[in-house]
């Protein structure tokens, strides 16, 4: 394949990722009314860390902070160590991604605690590569 053929691929499976995002995210919208009707405070946690994600691609940092603010905060107020962990470490990666180390680091540093209470290795061994590639820990 050329060069010209390895370019159309590329723009077809950018325009084809943007899509995939967009209907996530009018999925997510549809999400979040269903489950702050139930009064699914892990429901809507999970939404709107599912948000932050797609803010975090789409690199509009200020949404994306709002979202994963909420997410972890509402899983803090059920109680899920996992899911708060979880928000934790894709806020850092959302820090590392916008150039704010230490904010990442925090981030970051707050996941492995909690994934250490929960004794969940791989996720501790995720975040260690992270900290120690991205942010030299």
């Amino acid at each position: 394949m050329d060069n010209n053929g390895v370019g159309e691929y590329n723009r077809k499976n950018y325009a084809g990722n943007i899509r995939e995002r967009i209907n996530s995210y009018a999925v997510g919208g549809e999400i979040t009314q269903r489950t702050q009707k139930s009064k699914n405070n892990n429901g809507i946690a999970e939404a709107y860390k599912l948000y932050g994600r797609i803010y975090r691609h789409q690199k509009n940092w200020n949404s994306a902070i709002e979202a994963f603010t909420q997410s972890i905060q509402l899983y803090q107020s059920c109680k899920n160590p996992q899911g708060e962990a979880e928000g934790c470490y894709e806020f850092g990666l959302m820090y590392k991604d916008c150039q704010n180390p230490s904010q990442a680091r925090h981030y970051l540093q707050t996941a492995r605690s909690l994934y250490e209470q929960l004794g969940a290795t791989d996720a501790i061994k995720r975040v260690q590569t992270v900290l120690a590639t991205n942010l030299g820990d």
